[in-house]
């Protein structure tokens, strides 16, 4: 026999499992729910859980702005977190750096930027990372100058590109095709390409992209990424080690959000007190 209790919590589950399900119908980017926390979405090497997000003054080493989201990572988090400190700190239009790492470095926050001129930021995407210090060769696609508007443009070399086609990727990213006109006539032929002609492939977002990658190769490109590293990353550990934070404790994206404000200004709290000299 079942008990009335039984039964109970059966009908719990079902009436759970069916607002699971009308989520998912309603929510059609997301593809699994937590019961416990329907709010939390499944990070990648993580498992269930939120995205902090977290803002960091170079000099002191204080946090200017957290928040937490439900975002499995942080590519749509660069313009909030910006937007997000301007208005902490009253400072709307005012010139400042920015530094953020790769994660946040997407065609859509570059373009984002142009609308925030007093910004100058420092993003690297994955690419610039991985070639932090070294120059790009002789012959790779960012030595390219290419006119998206007139369809023409130049090699490394000077010699002349045409636009070949237009187009649209499997990611539904619009394409340009560039090839070379002078390339069987070239000295360097052979450096440059295998083929007879030499193709380049640009993105119809990346102007946006490369002029970012150029900035990531100055010599204050570089020495951006030393800093954020020796800015944001300290906070975390502490946030981790020091502080024992490794996991929300409380459920749904709002108590989540109080709970790491209420760590932050813990740290903040203990910042200023040694910045004041221990008073």
């Amino acid at each position: 026999p079942t008990s009335a209790d039984s039964i109970n919590d059966l009908r719990q589950l079902r009436d759970k499992l069916g607002e699971a399900r009308a989520t998912l119908d309603e929510q059609t980017n997301r593809h699994n729910i937590n019961l416990t926390d329907p709010d939390c979405r499944m990070m990648k090497g993580v498992g269930s859980g939120y995205n902090a997000q977290l803002a960091v003054d170079e000099k002191n080493g204080i946090i200017i702005a957290a928040d937490v989201v439900d975002d499995a990572n942080d590519v749509h988090q660069l313009m909030p977190m910006i937007d997000e400190v301007e208005s902490i700190t009253e400072s709307k239009g005012e010139s400042k750096i920015v530094l953020a790492d790769a994660g946040y470095a997407s065609a859509k926050a570059y373009s984002e930027l142009e609308s925030h001129p007093h910004v100058k930021a420092y993003v690297p995407s994955q690419k610039d990372t991985h070639r932090r210090g070294k120059e790009p060769p002789p012959f790779d696609k960012s030595r390219f100058t290419l006119d998206a508007d007139i369809g023409t443009g130049t090699c490394p070399l000077g010699q002349p590109m045409r636009l070949l086609r237009k187009g649209t990727n499997k990611s539904g990213q619009r394409y340009l095709n560039f090839i070379g006109t002078a390339c069987p006539s070239c000295p360097r032929q052979s450096e440059c390409t295998k083929v007879e002609y030499r193709n380049v492939v640009m993105l119809c977002a990346s102007p946006v992209i490369e002029s970012m990658s150029k900035r990531m190769r100055t010599v204050m490109g570089h020495k951006a990424m030393t800093i954020r590293m020796q800015t944001v990353e300290p906070v975390i550990g502490i946030l981790k080690e020091q502080l024992g934070f490794r996991q929300f404790q409380l459920r749904g994206l709002e108590k989540a959000r109080g709970e790491f404000t209420l760590l932050c200004g813990a740290f903040n709290m203990k910042k200023v007190h040694k910045l004041l000299g221990g008073l």
